[in-house]
């Protein structure tokens, strides 16, 4: 599996966002900095779990899925586990293993009126 992040950037001065996938690769090339911290600052950066999705999307943690069912969940690492879970609020999971029957419909950055609705 290929280490690969997706990052979010905002300019400063602009507030103009866009979006970058990097491997590990590219930015160990880039001594970690992605860009000059003066002009643009990370609005988020997720790491890919290495699943994808019914439809074949990558999966990153924070992701939010959906079943076919309409359950709704949240791809969180558990540090203390050290995998990824499928949550539902703070002491409900999912079963990860059943992870590519569902379909990512957003993310907790940038969506998060999709949990919220639910």
């Amino acid at each position: 599996m290929e280490t690969k992040f997706d990052v979010l950037i905002k300019e400063k001065k602009s507030g103009e966002s866009f979006r970058a996938a990097l491997t590990l690769n590219e930015l160990l090339e880039r001594n970690g900095c992605l860009f000059n911290t003066n002009i643009a600052e990370v609005v988020f950066a997720r790491q890919f779990t290495g699943k994808t999705d019914s439809e074949n999307t990558d999966i990153y943690e924070g992701d939010i899925i959906e079943f076919k069912k309409g359950y709704v969940a949240v791809v969180r690492w558990n540090k203390n586990k050290l995998q990824y879970e499928l949550s539902k609020n703070k002491s409900d999971f999912y079963d990860y293993a059943i992870i590519d029957k569902a379909k990512v419909i957003g993310n907790i950055y940038e969506n998060i009126e999709l949990i919220k609705e639910r």
